[in-house]
Formats: structure tokens, C-alpha cells, sequence
């Protein structure tokens, strides 16, 4: 009997370690994409058009597998005031092994670089 104990509670803690894993990698994510936001919105604020970066988040998005649309990018560029505006709205559902539990991450990345 008390083996059994010992074997349940083994899998439980491994159950909670392997879903904990899957909810925060949604989250390590984020921090990486947003990372990579703040270096594009400082590229454009130098030099680039909004349609280039555009384009930059959306490749920075496939390569941390962000699941978002061209419709999910906000890109404002000034030129008179060098006010550059880079923001991200997405959300991502993690569920755990054998769906016990479900999270909604909502997101949201942003840059902001000038004065209005």
C-alpha cells in the first residue's frame, strides 16, 4: 500500500511539473516577441517604412510560433515628431495533459519610442 502512495504521488508531481511547463511556455514566448518588438519599433524610428515592419513582426511572430494576423499589428510612424508606435493584441489557450485545466494568455506586447 504504501508503494502505491509513493507511485501516486511520483505522478502527480510529474503531472504538475509537465503542466506547468505547458502554461508558461505561452509566456516565455511573449517575453522573447517582445523583446523582438522593441528592436523593430527602434529600427523604425532610425530608418523603415511601417509596411517593413510589418513584415518584421510578422516573421518575428512565425518564429516564436505567436499566432496572430496582419489585423493584429498596430505600426504608427510620425516623421515630424519621431513619435513610433509598435503594439501586438493576441491571445493564446494552453491547456494541460488530459485538459484538467485551461488558461487564456492575453497578450500584449508594445513599443513606444518619441513624444507625441
Amino acid at each position: 500500500m504504501k508503494r502505491l502512495k509513493n507511485y501516486i504521488v511520483v505522478i502527480v508531481v510529474i503531472y504538475l511539473l509537465v503542466s506547468a511547463v505547458m502554461v508558461a511556455i505561452p509566456y516565455v514566448r511573449n517575453v522573447m516577441f517582445a523583446d523582438e518588438v522593441d528592436n523593430i519599433a527602434r529600427g523604425l524610428n532610425y530608418d523603415g517604412t511601417i509596411l517593413r515592419a510589418t513584415n518584421r513582426l510578422i516573421k518575428a511572430a512565425a518564429s516564436n510560433h505567436i499566432p496572430v494576423t496582419r489585423e493584429d499589428f498596430v505600426v504608427v510612424k510620425d516623421p515630424r515628431t519621431d513619435y513610433t508606435l509598435v503594439e501586438v493584441k493576441y491571445s493564446v489557450t494552453v491547456s494541460t495533459p488530459f485538459e484538467l485545466y485551461t488558461h487564456v494568455w492575453n497578450f500584449h506586447p508594445r513599443a513606444e519610442f518619441g513624444k507625441k
